[in-house]
């Protein structure tokens, strides 16, 4: 069986982009995925980093909404469309902790 150690760049990526070919990776056969601590941190620190822009970015809508309600038109959809990545993305994270932590669990690993 062969091992395959992801990122966090992969883990982001996977998680974030619902149509990413990277999540095709954990359909393999025959592959154990393995990731690290670090990794899922440094990929939890990204999404959090990634969260508060998109925060501002909302905030900066609803000021321009308030000034201007024609200028925000789509605010709502690309702010669901975020807030769904982001969903997906924790949803992943948990995921790769889980397996982190079933792989850790097993003696001899």
């Amino acid at each position: 069986m062969d091992r395959l150690f992801l990122d966090a760049n992969v883990l982001f990526s996977a998680a974030y982009m619902a149509d990413a070919r990277l999540r095709e990776l954990w359909r393999l056969r025959d592959v154990e995925l393995w990731t690290s601590r670090y990794a899922l941190e440094e990929a939890r620190v990204a999404r959090l980093r990634r969260l508060k822009q998109l925060r501002e970015a909302v905030a900066a809508a609803e000021t321009a909404r308030d000034r201007d309600a024609k200028a925000v038109e789509g605010a709502g959809r690309v702010l669901a469309d975020a807030q769904a990545k982001l969903v997906a993305a924790e949803a992943a994270l948990a995921a790769s902790r889980q397996a982190l932590a079933a792989a850790e669990a097993e003696p001899g690993r």
